[in-house]
């Protein structure tokens, strides 16, 4: 894993937001949190550096096809994670919020009607799902 002031390697965490999405296809999947149609949380981790990250879909029904969704991606501390993992499954939502606050993350948004984007945030953006 990488040390405590930086987070991921160039191929998990590279410089360009779009670059980043790409690289989110290739983590593997390490933990599953919450596992429900519209709102899944996971811990995903890099092949290459171990890289734990948060990961956070949501999505809002419309009912006509083009659903509001939300992809929200933040690198963890050993900590964080130890601490996610070893929550109740009601507790891990809320918890959620206050992981990586300040900490540089992945966000790609796409509201109904309109294009996704992806674009860098902080934190875990609180988006609303069904």
């Amino acid at each position: 894993m990488a040390d405590q002031g930086t987070y991921g390697c160039t191929e998990c965490w590279p410089d360009s937001a779009g670059a980043a999405w790409e690289a989110r296809r290739q983590l593997e999947r390490r933990r599953e949190l919450i596992d429900e149609s519209h709102f899944h949380v996971m811990i995903l981790a890099c092949s290459s550096c171990e890289q734990a990250f948060l990961s956070v879909f949501t999505e809002v029904i419309d009912y006509g096809g083009d659903d509001s969704q939300g992809w929200i991606l933040v690198p963890l501390t050993t900590e964080e994670e130890r601490s996610l993992i070893g929550l109740p499954e009601d507790a891990i939502e809320s918890a959620i919020y206050a992981v990586g606050e300040d900490r540089r993350s992945l966000w790609k948004i796409h509201p109904r009607g309109m294009t996704a984007s992806c674009s860098w945030g902080r934190g875990v953006l609180q988006l609303p799902h069904d």
